[in-house]
């Protein structure tokens, strides 16, 4: 399985330095895939992909990336993208906000959950 998704990995690569643009369905498939084998850093590198090529229906992926992330203790990385998810529109559910300030707090870094939540507020 993870030989497979290191030739998908290698083939999304192509794709995009090519200019062919994968389909949104196929991407989150990838960024399932990757993230249930632990490769975290290339599941972000597909969901950076969707967020500059896609505007609708991201939020499922979305949020199961920061809930991964979260797992995985790359708190900085899940409230990153938590932001950048608030900043384009996109909704981040109560389920994932609640797994983050619990994170958060386990943490202590209450004030970047209620900095995230202002941000959310504002938007």
């Amino acid at each position: 399985m993870k030989r497979m998704l290191n030739d998908a990995s290698v083939m999304f690569n192509e794709m995009v330095k090519n200019e062919f643009v994968p389909s949104k369905a196929d991407c989150t498939l990838a960024v399932k895939n990757f993230l249930a084998i632990g490769d975290h850093y290339v599941a972000i590198k597909i969901w950076k992909f969707m967020i500059d090529n896609y505007d609708s229906d991201l939020e499922e992926t979305g949020n199961l990336l920061i809930n991964k992330l979260c797992d995985a203790n790359m708190l900085p990385e899940a409230v990153k993208y938590a932001e950048g998810m608030i900043e384009k529109g996109i909704k981040v559910t109560s389920a994932t906000l609640s797994r983050l300030k619990h994170s958060l707090s386990r943490e202590k870094k209450d004030g970047v959950y209620e900095e995230l939540l202002r941000k959310l507020k504002s938007c």
